[in-house]
């Protein structure tokens, strides 16, 4: 099984957010993986530091949404932990936050974590970088 985290996911056939995701989990799923996709509605948490504009823009307008990425960590860890071991790779869609929170605690672990950069992430990089260097 391969595991792909994302927070941008479709909930409906109308919906569009994240349908390169679910396309890149259905390319898997078309060479013969099996695919379980984790998403903050399936770790059961309610929208706001998701969805809409995105983290990043979730968090400019109202920071204290921050707040709620322990209880992400929390509810990703679970998960993780319970699927690992049948899992062959974890693959985390964007770098905020589930790269971050997929990453770390397999850092010395067998399981392949494999992070995929879209966009934002890497915009929010650029501007961390900015902001550095001033």
């Amino acid at each position: 099984m391969i595991l792909q985290i994302s927070s941008s996911y479709p909930h409906s056939p109308n919906d569009h957010r994240g349908n390169f995701v679910a396309d890149f989990g259905g390319s898997l799923i078309s060479r013969g993986w099996d695919v379980r996709t984790i998403t903050p509605a399936s770790l059961g948490l309610k929208p706001g530091l998701f969805g809409g504009d995105g983290i990043i823009n979730n968090l400019r307008k109202r920071p204290t949404r921050l707040a709620q990425l322990p209880q992400v960590a929390r509810r990703l860890h679970l998960e993780l932990s319970s699927l690992r071991p049948r899992s062959r790779a974890i693959i985390a869609h964007w770098l905020l936050p589930f790269g971050l929170l997929a990453t770390e605690p397999y850092r010395k672990k067998d399981t392949p974590v494999w992070v995929v950069c879209h966009s934002g992430g890497v915009r929010a990089l650029q501007c961390e970088r900015r902001r550095r260097l001033r």
